[in-house]
């Protein structure tokens, strides 16, 4: 995934989930909350959809939500497990379906695809 991809992946969830934010206030490292006021259901909400449509796990209760919290912090998180799950040649669907969370990934034994 490219940056690009990865933004406009993050903006469109975003905007799903909060369609009436104000995008002119999403910059660089601030913290997208302050442009869609948003709790923790709804904050989880957006991690689900968001794992949903990247095709790999997105966590809510870990690090990776912490990612999510500024525009700058998504694109990097997106693109750099885009290419880890890519790197490992593990089929992002069945990585999904699965559940598995990549710290976990040594641990239950699966091999690459292909």
């Amino acid at each position: 995934m490219s940056p690009e991809e990865a933004r406009t992946l993050y903006l469109g969830v975003l905007r799903e989930v909060c369609p009436a934010a104000d995008f002119v206030a999403i910059r660089a490292g601030v913290d997208v909350r302050t442009a869609c006021p948003m709790g923790v259901g709804r904050f989880r909400e957006m991690v689900e959809l968001l794992s949903e449509q990247a095709g790999f796990p997105v966590h809510y209760d870990d690090a990776d939500a912490d990612s999510l919290l500024t525009l700058d912090g998504a694109v990097d998180f997106l693109v750099a497990e885009s290419a880890r799950v890519s790197l490992l040649g593990l089929d992002r669907v069945d990585l999904h379906r699965a559940g598995l969370h990549r710290a976990g990934l040594h641990r239950v034994g699966l091999h690459r695809v292909g």
